[in-house]
């Protein structure tokens, strides 16, 4: 997936907001999420969220989670954040989801019990490890499918990735038990 430089918005002021509002509104969009933080030694000792990444098809939006409390009233993230989070016309995908959505309620006040138990949200690496739990010892992680309204939608490259990852989770912790 390539997009044109002009289809990465950067969001840090109201009508950036409302863009983004207005595109991820779509009934049916599928968004990509992550975020990224300050650590606590970068920003006077308290760790924040500093930027939420929402893409996509079509769009690719940057935003900055630090600057739009100070330029978008409490009011209207509150309803962003709703909008998003409780939408089951939208569907987000992402990995490790409770440490993102965890930054979000911590560095935005009110908005803890939207982000707590929010409405069309995909984990992967949930889904991967459920998928795999399901699988019977003699399959492998390449003849994993996932049925979806269009017909067979083939997972297995995203399987496998993940499979690899939680291989290496797993052997990092053996080493630190080790260690």
């Amino acid at each position: 997936l390539s997009l044109p430089p002009n289809k990465v918005l950067f969001v840090d002021d109201q009508q950036g907001l409302n863009r983004c509002r207005k595109a991820l509104a779509k009934p049916g969009t599928v968004i990509g999420l992550d975020a990224e933080w300050k650590l606590p030694m970068c920003n006077e000792g308290v760790e924040r969220l500093a930027l939420m990444q929402l893409a996509t098809r079509e769009n690719v939006f940057l935003l900055d989670m630090i600057a739009l409390p100070h330029t978008v009233s409490h009011h209207v993230l509150r309803e962003f954040v709703q909008a998003l989070f409780q939408s089951s016309n939208l569907l987000i995908l992402g990995y490790q989801m409770s440490s993102d959505l965890h930054m979000l309620a911590k560095s935005w006040r009110g908005v803890a019990n939207l982000v707590s138990s929010p409405i069309g949200l995909l984990d992967l690496q949930s889904f991967a490890k459920e998928v795999l739990g399901q699988q019977n010892s003699s399959k492998s992680a390449s003849n994993v499918v996932a049925q979806d309204t269009t017909g067979v939608l083939p997972v297995h490259p995203l399987i496998k990735l993940l499979t690899e990852e939680e291989g290496k989770e797993g052997e990092e912790e053996e080493q630190e038990a080790a260690g």
